[in-house]
């Protein structure tokens, strides 16, 4: 269990609610079964004590079998860190950007570890890892600047994780481009009100917002019109952004699933003006 967050709050409920459910995955494995929890992560502590197996734990910030230190951002875009496991230390060179990343690949190297991987091949596995889903903080050159390209899912903590990716980086400016973060039910306005108010004290030079919730966002930051633009479609915040970037900036794209946000870092790279497509009548459900 990498974590217990907000996704999927609007089915489930409350966080203590999506913690009971991970729970059980725990609960039904066998003695000689092997749980690899966050310890970071205070439901995940919780679980660890009622695990009915041995539990492997990682963390950056509390104690844990598999922790990291020495953490540090690479020019080319990466993550340097050691992993101490078992009293020794392996170097790990991580291709992905995004310090968020560092936890992750804790994770994976617990999971290796837990099922006699080697130690040091499981952090050389790291090493050589690459990103092979687009749309998962793929950063690429555009216009002197780059395009942060992570438009394949967003849920709250994975918003705050990018946005605090994008603090982190050098550009002329900074741009985020942030689409509806679906599935939080009840809680939606809430919570996409309280990314924006924590994006407020983000170095982010413009917002744009696209889609119904994430107006949410945009109000939340408190920013003037100068800073902060709403659409309500991906392809109107495509031709909007093509249109006023003027080189240097980076860019971050990103939202739910089901809100297409690839559109925009596909139309926006691409050669030529955006054009919206014409009209559909009658089918209502492929207009939205």
């Amino acid at each position: 269990i990498t974590n217990v967050g907000s996704s999927h709050i609007g089915r489930l409920g409350s966080k203590r609610a999506i913690a009971v459910e991970k729970s059980r995955l725990i609960n039904v494995l066998p003695k000689r079964g092997r749980a690899v929890l966050n310890a970071d992560c205070p439901d995940s502590r919780r679980i660890a004590v009622a695990a009915p197996c041995p539990v492997v734990t990682f963390a950056r910030y509390h104690p844990a079998r598999v922790r990291a230190r020495h953490v540090r951002r690479l020019a080319r875009g990466g993550t340097a860190f050691d992993i101490l496991y078992s009293g020794k230390s392996y170097a790990v060179c991580l291709k992905h950007p995004g310090e968020h990343n560092v936890a992750n690949a804790l994770a994976a190297f617990a999971a290796a570890v837990a099922v006699g991987v080697a130690p040091a091949r499981a952090a050389a596995g790291l090493s050589r890892a690459k990103i092979s889903l687009a749309g998962r903080m793929h950063v690429r050159p555009w216009r002197g600047g780059s395009i942060v390209d992570d438009s394949y899912n967003a849920n709250p903590d994975s918003m705050r994780a990018a946005l605090a990716f994008m603090h982190d980086q050098e550009a002329a400016r900074k741009v985020a481009v942030l689409g509806d973060m679906l599935e939080l039910g009840k809680l939606s306005r809430a919570l996409h009100r309280k990314l924006g108010e924590e994006l407020a004290g983000r170095d982010i030079d413009l917002l744009v917002t696209v889609g119904s919730a994430s107006e949410w966002i945009g109000r939340g930051s408190g920013f003037g019109p100068e800073r902060w633009r709403h659409f309500k479609r991906p392809l109107a915040a495509a031709a909007w952004v093509k249109k006023k970037m003027c080189g240097g900036e980076t860019v971050l794209v990103k939202g739910s699933r089901g809100m297409g946000m690839e559109v925009i870092v596909k139309k926006i790279t691409e050669v030529g003006a955006v054009r919206e497509p014409p009209k559909k009548t009658g089918n209502k459900e492929m207009e939205e």
